[in-house]
């Protein structure tokens, strides 16, 4: 009896283990690049500037002029809840205001892409496009990123 009830003790506690995986250090990876296929560039005569535009908030962004008075803007963020906002300035006039959502919130870098149709040029005009992330707490501009899209 006492060999049933010990076999019978020892199988069940073969079943009910738990099988935890070896214990390994972890070993430091170094990441070389994005995992995310890039985009071929545009064509070097339709970027408002060759330079890729970047902050602590933002990186590798680039503004394409895709006729006259529209611009595509193509980049990175790592923003809260993944949302980050824009306006268009003049001067110290806004022309337009915004908000994007990026493919992934902070702290992971998201990628966005938008359009923004702004006034055609005029003589004399100066728009720049800023990039922030706006305040959680009182949502005034953070991290602000200024992209000249044409002057004069």
């Amino acid at each position: 009896m006492r060999i049933t009830f010990l076999t019978l003790f020892i199988i069940w506690l073969g079943c009910h283990a738990k099988v935890q995986p070896p214990v390994t250090e972890a070993k430091p990876v170094l990441i070389t690049g994005d995992t995310v296929a890039k985009t071929p560039p545009p064509p070097p005569d339709t970027l408002v500037s060759s330079a890729s535009y970047g902050n602590v908030k933002f990186r590798d962004v680039n503004v394409i002029a895709t006729d006259d008075h529209t611009f595509l803007v193509r980049g990175k963020a790592k923003v809260f809840e993944a949302v980050l906002s824009w306006v268009v300035v003049s001067g110290t006039k806004e022309i337009k205001t915004g908000h994007q959502m990026t493919d992934a919130g902070a702290p992971a870098w998201g990628n966005f892409s938008f359009s923004i149709v702004v006034p055609k040029k005029k003589t004399g005009d100066h728009l720049t496009l800023v990039l922030y992330e706006a305040s959680a707490k009182d949502g005034s501009r953070q991290n602000q990123l200024p992209i000249l899209l044409y002057e004069k």
